[in-house]
């Protein structure tokens, strides 16, 4: 095995095997990843990994995750590719743990996040688990707003055709690999599409809405929200019609300086998209 750590935990990392890995894919998030990394440190529950795949950063990513080598079982590993679902596939592969928890770098969870984690797993014995998301930048209207998107997701998983809270998804690692790990030509909704995927393979997700993570507001603030939500509707459609999302059908960029954190967001004809994927939603529904 070759040596991937330096510091105290090194001993961790060589001879207990992790519950849960957790990973965490990282484009030039210099100012969000330290504070998940912090989070994680704080853990009253150790059972765990961290592997942070960045992709190749253009700047203090990489020696910002370094510094928590002495308080956290980290390891870094550079991806070739700048794509979410590709730098995930490459964390999966590296990881030591029973289940994979998939977290973004801008969200934060709780001093007993995995804890709770472990107790649900050790309880229930599911495939797949996902927790609930919340804004932990927002306002008091855009908590309300996720509390009732919530409720749709949990209605989704009545039917056959689930969806993901967000980013966050935990899953057994053997099942994982069986499913082929995520959709890489997926432009997005690679979260609500491999939970469909595991549905059709006949393994449901256990949801966890008592169980948090927080995520970052940004893209919200920064685009708008009703631009956003709009690309989130026109992308919902696509994935009922399609099964995936698997073109660029607007402007989505990742990463901590992706152009839509300083620029001023282009115009999203809603109307003309939703007419545009109507038909085959229609269709699907019918069936």
């Amino acid at each position: 095995m070759r040596k991937v750590m330096k510091g105290k935990n090194v001993i961790i990392g060589y001879y207990m095997k992790p519950k849960i890995s957790i990973i965490i894919p990282a484009l030039n998030e210099e100012q969000f990843l330290p504070k998940l990394l912090q989070n994680l440190a704080d853990q009253s529950e150790k059972n765990f990994e961290v592997i942070v795949v960045d992709a190749h950063s253009e700047d203090q990513t990489c020696k910002k995750a370094e510094s928590f080598h002495d308080t956290l079982n980290v390891r870094i590993i550079q991806a070739d590719r700048r794509h979410l679902a590709y730098q995930r596939n490459v964390g999966a592969k590296e990881a030591k743990g029973e289940y994979l928890l998939f977290l973004d770098s801008d969200m934060q969870v709780e001093k007993d996040f995995i804890s709770k984690l472990i107790a649900s797993i050790e309880s229930s014995k599911y495939l797949m688990f996902l927790p609930r998301h919340m804004p932990h930048d927002g306002t008091p209207p855009d908590e309300v707003l996720y509390r009732v998107l919530s409720s749709f997701v949990e209605m989704s998983h009545l039917g056959q055709k689930p969806f993901a809270y967000g980013p966050g998804a935990v899953i057994h690692r053997q099942f994982f690999h069986a499913l082929g790990g995520y959709d890489e030509e997926v432009f997005v909704y690679e979260d609500h599409e491999i939970v469909q995927r595991a549905k059709k393979r006949g393994v449901s997700a256990k949801l966890l809405p008592r169980t948090k993570i927080y995520f970052s507001f940004r893209r919200f603030k920064k685009e708008g929200r009703i631009t956003v939500l709009s690309k989130y509707l026109v992308a919902t459609m696509h994935l009922l019609a399609k099964g995936k999302v698997d073109k660029e059908i607007f402007t989505y960029e990742m990463g901590g300086s992706a152009k839509y954190l300083m620029e001023q967001p282009l115009y999203l004809d809603l109307t003309q998209e939703v007419k545009k994927y109507f038909d085959k939603l229609k269709k699907l529904l019918e069936e």
